[in-house]
Order: C-alpha cells, then structure tokens, then sequence
C-alpha cells in the first residue's frame, strides 16, 4: 500500500479488527487507522511521525509475532511499535526497528494497536505488507530436568533393550563455564524434531527461540577436543562431549541431526559462514579400534561444517546449498542460532552383539566466538529394531501376484527369529528371512531376554489372477498333408476370457511350451501351421491394469475331411444344344447329408441354388462338388467331367448302295459295347460286341437283309441301353 502523509489521529477511528491466521495470511490496509503529529502518544520510540500508518488486531495468542515483509524499493529503516490501552490514552509496549519482533505477554481477546512509520527520510509513497501471526513456534532448552545419563538412555535412544554403558560428558561446567549441553523441546511443526539433545560450544540454554540472543559464549579456559581436532582438522576450544558405549541388536544405526550455528550471518550481509566455522563429530569405534566420523555430507567423508553449507552471500558463492536448512530472522522463532543445516541421518554398518563407541562431539574453531549448536533428534539413536517395511496392499500398488513370492527379511541375519501369521507361530522358520506366497497379516520376533523382545507386523496382499478358463476348447484344423493343419489360434481368445468383465482390459498370447508362456517369450503368430496331430499349445493371459497373469492350454487336432465319389466310372456326355439334362449323382462315404453344406462349381464358378448329391446336367465342363463338415469346416472337393458329343443323332435308316451316304448304322459316337438288331418277328438278325458301323444290313451269316423295318438295342457308355427302330432302304 502507498502510504499516505500527514494523517489523521486514531481516535474515535472506526475499523473492523483483522488478524492474520495461523499460517500467516498477509494483511491488507483494511485495518488502517489514520492519525495526525498530534496524535502520536507521547514517550513513543523516536523517528519522523509524517507517514505513521496505524493498525488494530485483537490478540489471538499469549504472544504474537508482527513481521514487516514486501517492503518496496528504496525504503529503508522502517519502525514498528506496539501500544494498548484507550484509544486516546495509548501506552506504547515496545518498539523495533526491526522487520519482525515477537510481543511481551498479550491478553488474550484485547485490543491493541501498530504504528508503521519510518526513521529517515523515504520515498514519499512506498509499499509493504503488515502479517501477524501467533507468536509460538519457539525452541526451548531445559538443563535441569534430566542428567546425561538419562538424556542417554531414555530421551536419544528410548529402548528397552538398549544396552548402554560407561557413559560419560565433559562440557564448560566443568571447567568453571557455561552448560553446553541441554534437552531441547519444540512447538508442533515448528522445528523439524519435536524434542532431543543439543550440544553448543557456548551456553545451551540461549539456543531458545525467538532468535534474541548473539550467542558467543565460553573462554579459553574451556579446552577444545584433540579427537575432533584429528578428525576434522582445526584447533578447537570450548567442546562439549556426550560418549558412551552401546551393543547393537541390528546390522546398521543410525540417528537424526541438524547443525546450527550463529556463523551464519549471510541475511543480513555477513560472510563469517564463507571463513570461519565451529565443527563436531560423530566417532564410532569398533572392537578393533576402528574410528569413523559419522558426521559427514551424505555419501562424502566431507565433515559437515559451515563453510561447507551455505548459500550464495556477498563473500563467497553457494557451496552445497541444497542442505541449507534457513537462516532464522532477527527475533523470531524457532532458535536463537542465525542459521541452521536441513537434517541429516548418521548411519553405520555394524556387527550385532559387538560393543561399540561413540563420541558425540562440538566445538568452536580457532576461537571461542559465535557459537554453534547439534540438535540431535530424540529417540532416533536405533541400536536394534525389527523393520519389515511398509504395507504390502494391492491399494499402495505394492502386492505382488498370486502365486509370486514375496520375501520378507529383517536387518538381524544372525539372531534367531520366529515368525507368526496370522497371530500363529510358523514352524521351522527361525532365520531372518520369509519366503511368502499368501495374504496374511505376518509377524516376526527377536527375543534377546525376557525384558527385551523386538517385533514389527506387516500386511501382505497378493493380487488376483486373470479369471480365465481352465479347459478352454481344442481347435480343429482340416489337414493340409504331413499330419498338419493351417489354425486360427485367435478363435480361443474369446472362449478362454469368457468369465472376465471387460476383454479389452487383458492380452491373449499364444506359445509352443509352459516355460515360453509363463515367461512371455517366443509367442505364435496367427494363422499358425501346426507341426503335429494333436499338438498342445500354451496361452499367456495378462491383466493389463495389475500385470498379473495366468496360463491355460488346448489342443490342435486335425479334423477328417469328407469323401465323396460319384455313381459311375464313365465319363458323362451331353449333347450339343442339349434341352434334356443329364443327371449327375455324387455318393457320400462318411458322412450324412445333416452333417455338411454343399456347393456345386461349374469350371469353378459356383452355380446357384445346388446344394443336393444330384445335379441337372446341360453343359460340358468339369464339375465340382463341395463337401463341407458343420462342425469343423473342413471340407472337400470332388470333381466329374461332363464331355460333349460330337453329334448325339442316331440313324433312324441306311441306304445301304455304295454312294457314301447312309450306307451304315453309324454308332460311332456313342461307345457301344453291344449292338443286337431284330427282324419284326423278334429274332435276332444280327449282332456284334464293341460296335462302332459295321453293320450296312446285313445277318450275322452276312447274307443281305431285306428292305424293312427292324428293332435294335444297344448298351452304350458302360451300362446305358436304348432301343429303336431302324429302317433298311435298298434303293435301285
């Protein structure tokens, strides 16, 4: 908002009263009260009264914390006070040239009242937002309540089956100093631990929050730590030192810590964090004497130190800025400390059962100014807990299929365990590890003595398998030689996703072995020629929402083809132009007419209407009749030629004189096996077997025959007889 000059006097001013919230809502000029020269209370903290803006809330809190952010360009010293009281009696509680304060104790529900204002000259409009807020959220360090012993064992690694001895401290108490060594506790969500130990190389006790205190306290007199020294390479005094030893009941410890320390200074300008920087440690040392700092940037044997962790500031660039936890503002909460590291989790390998120890160590470098401080996280010192993990639900999207394992293991490879599903024992599983294959709640025990049984519990699900048929239908092929047949194996995806919702939803594929379905591998395409009769083939169906899949199987067997003859051996003859048709009539083997479809095809194109055994015959060509099974559709196809004679006219008389024209019977065109020939009494006058035109009227003694009318029958085309008349004319 542009601040206006020269207002008016508060008094008798009608506003509404505006607080901001818990997380901090930025206030808006809608509370503003306008007041004149005049009207500033005497005894108010010095600066030019010209561009006062005044405020109201109504306190929410004991303690509320008023912070000045967004301040324009250009602005600069700009006030705040804080006064309660009449309107026109107001007594002023502080005043901050600060941006931010945190009040004295409020009433609850009062009344009070904000001056803005600025020291010195400034531009004659300039913004800023005005946030009030509770004022909680503080640090606080308690150094009476528990001994070091108890800060140990029941504040840092809160077990019952710890087993911790030969503890021991040194801090500035014992050389005529201040207590570097405190329990620390801290509003809801307003420090990253709840409650700890802290260690400084100064007073502990001025660690509290809101950041008040410049912390820079300790002499000479209080010694550094040589181990320190060693192990990260300054000259230290005023070290404060917690040790102890402890035996591990799992392969690997690890604790939560941040580092904080008044080195930094870059808010406002400084750069002590680019130079100078107290240090500490984390010494573990094993049974053969083995030392490691566990105090060191993840993944690094880089010790963690100021002027390892910073941001960018006027002296030196950004160094490992993403473990940069903040800088605290000038009287705010939560710590007194100027700055702090993000948390950090020491972590060690270690062999079960062995005696370790630790050294937790602090200490100003080079000098005994600008203090720092460990906050070590409570009850985060694991020594021993049995750790299944999270869940395993098909809801996390963390269950394995049916019929998967699912290992479950704890970091205790060399203790005996028992484990428990379903609240009941498991016989002969003793080792830290389960193989699972069902859905079950499942428990596992370490029991290191009666007063120290370690557990953890976790669900397991598993997820179902694709409902697929078991006994999906074999598929018959209609062989193409060599006991093989060409196969749609497509046609079983439907049969085989009968039972399932949606079939879109799943993946059908097709292999020679189980080991290739269940594995996904070498699937078949379709059509697909089989290789055998029967021949077994695996299907792979995957659920492709979950991944889970199952396999079936069936078989490819060759179905028989029909067989069809037709009833005579000879060749069928139609006459040119012929009216009458013959009949061609097929015969079947093995089947029954309910049993097929069939089709007749005149040089292959289908002629319509012809589904019988018989066929009206007019045309010569190669006739064709297909056979096909209703159940298998294999099918057949049997071919007959139909031929056309070259004449089908038979001579109704001869002439028998010589001239070439009439002068035989000719039969030539009709494949005679038999001719016999009759007089009109009936008896035979002549007769020849395989006859083509021999006969010119003669006897079978061949004497000539009178003129006249004689009978014939003649068979023809292998079982056709036919009879007629035949005239002789004998002419002169």
């Amino acid at each position: 908002m542009a601040c206006p000059p020269e207002n008016d006097n508060p008094c008798g001013a009608t506003v509404a009263g505006v607080n901001a919230d818990d997380s901090c809502t930025i206030t808006t000029p809608g509370t503003l009260l306008e007041a004149t020269d005049s009207g500033v209370p005497s005894g108010s903290c010095l600066g030019n009264p010209d561009d006062d803006i005044w405020y109201e809330f109504t306190a929410l809190d004991e303690f509320e914390i008023i912070q000045l952010t967004n301040i324009s360009a250009g602005a600069f010293n700009i006030n705040h006070a804080v006064y309660e009281g009449a309107c026109d009696a107001l007594v002023e509680l502080y005043c901050s040239d600060a941006t931010a304060s945190i009040t004295p104790s409020l009433t609850v529900g009062n009344t009070y009242y904000i001056r803005v204002f600025s020291e010195g000259s400034n531009p004659e409009n300039y913004t800023f937002d005005l946030c009030i807020r509770p004022g909680t959220g503080n640090v606080s360090v308690d150094q009476t309540t528990y001994t070091i012993e108890e800060l140990v064992v029941d504040v840092l690694i809160d077990s019952p089956c710890a087993q911790i001895t030969n503890i021991e401290f040194s801090t500035g108490t014992d050389f005529g100093d201040v207590n570097g060594i405190g329990y620390f506790s801290a509003d809801a969500n307003s420090f990253p631990f709840d409650e700890g130990i802290l260690l400084t190389s100064g007073d502990a006790s001025l660690a509290s929050g809101p950041n008040f205190n410049a912390m820079s306290d300790g002499g000479f007199g209080w010694p550094g730590d040589a181990e320190l020294d060693a192990a990260v390479g300054i000259t230290s005094n005023n070290a404060s030192i917690i040790e102890f030893d402890f035996v591990p009941l799992s392969d690997e410890i690890s604790f939560d810590f941040l580092m904080a320390s008044e080195e930094y200074n870059g808010s406002t300008g400084g750069t002590f964090e680019c130079t100078f920087s107290d240090a500490f440690a984390f010494l573990l040392t094993d049974e053969n004497g083995v030392t490691t700092n566990l105090a060191v940037l993840p993944g690094t044997t880089t010790p963690i130190l100021v002027t390892n962790i910073h941001p960018e500031n006027p002296g030196c660039p950004a160094i490992n800025e993403e473990y940069f936890g903040g800088y605290t503002p000038q009287d705010l909460p939560p710590i007194s400390f100027d700055g702090r590291t993000t948390v950090f989790t020491a972590f060690s390998n270690v062999n079960i059962g062995e005696t370790y120890h630790i050294k937790l160590v602090i200490a100003d470098a080079s000098d005994t100014a600008l203090d720092s401080g460990v906050f070590l996280k409570a009850g985060s010192f694991d020594i021993g807990e049995v750790e299944l993990g999270e869940d395993i639900t098909i809801e996390a999207g963390t269950a394995a299929c049916i019929g998967e394992q699912i290992v479950l293991s704890t970091q205790a490879p060399s203790v005996d365990h028992v484990w428990f599903k379903d609240g009941f024992a498991i016989p002969g599983e003793t080792t830290n590890s389960l193989v699972v294959t069902e859905a079950g709640t499942y428990t596992t025990q370490i029991i290191f003595s009666p007063s120290c049984i370690i557990s953890d519990e976790i669900v397991v699900e598993f997820l179902p398998l694709p409902n697929i048929a078991t006994t999906p239908p074999d598929l018959v092929g209609c062989s193409i030689g060599n006991q093989t047949a060409v196969f749609e194996l497509t046609d079983n995806d439907l049969p085989i996703l009968a039972d399932v919702d949606d079939v879109s939803n799943y993946t059908v594929t097709y292999h020679l072995t189980q080991a290739d379905a269940d594995n996904g591998d070498n699937p078949l395409t379709s059509p697909y020629t089989s290789i055998s009769d029967p021949q077994t083939v695996y299907a792979l169906v995957v659920d492709n929402t979950t991944g889970c899949s199952d396999t079936t199987s069936f078989q490819l067997v060759l179905g028989i083809e029909p067989e069809t003859t037709f009833t005579t051996d000879f060749e069928y003859e139609v006459c040119p132009n012929a009216t009458v048709p013959i009949i061609i009539e097929a015969t079947p083997v093995n089947y029954n007419t309910s049993e097929v479809s069939i089709n007749w095809y005149l040089d292959g194109v289908l002629i319509s209407g012809e589904n019988g055994l018989t066929l009206p015959v007019l045309l010569a060509g190669d006739y064709e009749i297909e056979v096909i099974f209703n159940d298998t559709g294999c099918s057949s196809i049997t071919t007959q030629t139909v031929i056309e004679l070259e004449t089908c006219v038979i001579p109704q008389g001869i002439s028998p004189n010589g001239d070439g024209m009439n002068d035989t019977f000719d039969l030539s065109s009709y494949n005679v096996s038999k001719l016999e020939i009759f007089n009109r009494l009936g008896t035979s006058v002549y007769s020849k077997r395989n006859y083509t035109d021999e006969w010119h009227g003669q006897s079978n003694d061949g004497d000539e025959l009178p003129v006249g009318t004689y009978f014939y029958t003649m068979e023809y085309e292998d079982g056709k007889q036919r009879s007629a008349w035949v005239y002789i004319q004998r002419l002169q």
